[in-house]
């Protein structure tokens, strides 16, 4: 059985024109630490002492950005880390705010199973999830990884043909100051999400922050185009299913209301 780390990141709840966005990458347990190791030495080599966040991207720290970039993208190119990211249109939400909460949950599991297309991976695997700390209560993280395990690990779908497994112990929340891939993923999402809800695109004056984040938004468009030339932004990439979905080494999830009929009941 081979073994993945899937770390997850979240950002934008409630954008003006799209929300719930999720970043995530899927690593082989075995490899986790020493492409850890690469980056993190790769970050100290270039001078970028603080931690990796789309909040602290500016002109004076973009360039060193833009290198860490495309450091990490020569192991997605390498096939070693794959990255998801997933969102909705807001026309295709319907969130009663006093069940914020619940969506919360149902996003990320929608997000973990078909972003990654764990159905489709054509043997077993173990996962260990690895989240930035969760801004939710104690009380609704424990019925989250409850839920993850119970429906992760028993995915209906007439093409599967593995198991997912994940261990109680499995599910983890970590200060991602100590995780440099946990940054990486915070900073791709954060991108994505400014280039679709980018609250200043029709400015004049636009800040300095805004010129850094569109450079470096323009980098990450041009590495997505070079895996998929043609690259439809706010479509699913297809295939959906099948193994070239599960080593797909970048795609989108755009959740959609229609796909949700089948998605496991929340807990109350």
């Amino acid at each position: 059985m081979q073994k993945y780390i899937i770390t997850c990141d979240e950002s934008t709840r409630h954008g003006a024109k799209y929300s719930y966005f999720y970043g995530g990458v899927i690593i082989p347990e075995k490899k986790y630490e020493s492409i850890s190791k690469k980056l993190n030495l790769y970050k100290e080599n270039i001078g970028l002492p603080h931690e990796m966040k789309r909040t602290k991207i500016d002109m004076t720290n973009v360039s060193r950005y833009i290198d860490m970039l495309d450091f990490f993208f020569t192991f997605v190119k390498s096939g070693d880390i794959r990255v998801r990211v997933m969102f909705s249109d807001n026309r295709d939400l319907e969130v009663i705010p006093k069940k914020e909460n619940q969506t919360f949950v149902k996003f990320y599991y929608l997000f973990i199973r078909h972003a990654f297309a764990l159905p489709y991976a054509g043997e077993d695997i173990g996962l260990r999830l690895i989240f930035d700390e969760l801004p939710e209560s104690a009380a609704t993280r424990k019925e989250f990884k409850s839920y993850l395990i119970s429906n992760l690990t028993h995915i209906p779908n007439e093409d599967a043909k593995n198991s997912v497994i994940i261990k109680q112990d499995s599910i983890e929340e970590v200060d991602s100051k100590k995780h440099i891939i946990l940054q990486c993923a915070d900073v791709i999402v954060g991108l994505i999400d400014f280039i679709l809800n980018d609250p200043h695109n029709q400015a004049i004056d636009k800040s300095r922050k805004w010129h850094a984040k569109h450079k470096l938004s323009e980098v990450l468009l041009d590495y997505i185009e070079q895996l998929h030339p043609n690259f439809e932004l706010c479509t699913t990439t297809r295939p959906t299913k099948g193994i070239n979905a599960w080593l797909d080494k970048y795609r989108h999830f755009v959740y959609k209301k229609t796909r949700d009929k089948k998605a496991p009941a929340l807990p109350t």
